[in-house]
């Protein structure tokens, strides 16, 4: 089995494994590895499996002929590992994302426990508001920030092979410093993110809504087994509804693409 540090390696000629940072774009993770192992701009590279901005983890890198094989790469199954931060949701399904709901559910960790088999097996997933998938001529993200209506959501079926709670924990946001720990979170993700991702009205929104927040935000972290091309954000505000609550992915971490895993 392969495995990768936190550190590039440079697999061989054409596959390249990366961890991708948080608050990167896939593309701005791709050019830092080309800069580091000094590879010819002539020289065709893409990513296979992309992870969003708000995300971290595995990422690989083709190159040369390499990248033609693309789709085999793309249908790899992947394990990640989630942050659940219950009762605020978000456009985005994310913390990279106007808040759009607070409530106040007592959730237990019992609770969760008890739902999360409900997940395995195969499923329709509707792609999120805010993706790459193309629909009608643009990508879903193009229709959100202009606002316009999307006749029909496009899905896919997607398979959960395994899930597990790892932790349950709760943020006491009244305890001196923990709602300051969470606004800096948000603040240092969404100021790093180079271009144009809504970084003012992101934590115009966020700032608006600390004082709306319950007095304790419940955390699950979650393992994650499913095919290619599952979105954990969806995942997330799944499991949030069938426990009667709203949720965003507070932090998501790809841990095992295929055979390549991290140490």
């Amino acid at each position: 089995m392969n495995t990768i540090s936190c550190k590039s390696i440079f697999m061989n000629q054409s596959i390249h494994l990366l961890y991708k940072k948080r608050g990167e774009t896939p593309l701005v993770a791709l050019e830092r590895l080309r800069q580091k192992e000094d590879i010819d701009p002539s020289v065709s590279m893409t990513y296979a499996g992309r992870l969003d901005p708000a995300a971290e983890g595995l990422l690989i890198i083709l190159s040369g002929d390499e990248v033609y094989k693309k789709e085999e790469y793309l249908g790899l199954p992947k394990t990640y590992v989630v942050d659940v931060l219950f009762d605020v949701s978000t456009d985005t399904g994310d913390l990279l994302g106007l808040v759009e709901e607070v409530r106040d559910v007592d959730i237990s960790k019992k609770n969760i426990e008890t739902i999360l088999p409900t997940f395995l097996g195969t499923r329709t997933q509707e792609y999120p508001n805010y993706s790459s998938k193309k629909t009608e001529g643009k990508q879903l993200w193009q229709h959100a920030r202009e606002g316009s209506e999307v006749k029909e959501m496009p899905s896919r079926e997607v398979e959960i092979y395994s899930i597990e709670m790892l932790d349950f924990y709760p943020l006491r946001l009244k305890t001196k410093g923990a709602d300051q720990c969470l606004s800096c979170e948000i603040k240092e993700l969404v100021e790093s993110i180079a271009g144009d991702f809504r970084q003012k009205e992101i934590l115009k929104r966020w700032e608006e809504t600390y004082e709306k927040l319950p007095e304790n935000l419940n955390i699950a972290k979650i393992r994650v087994s499913a095919s290619g091309g599952t979105y954990m954000r969806v995942l997330v505000q799944d499991i949030a509804e069938k426990l009667g609550t709203v949720a965003c992915a507070k932090n998501i971490k790809r841990i095992k693409i295929g055979k390549f895993v991290l140490e």
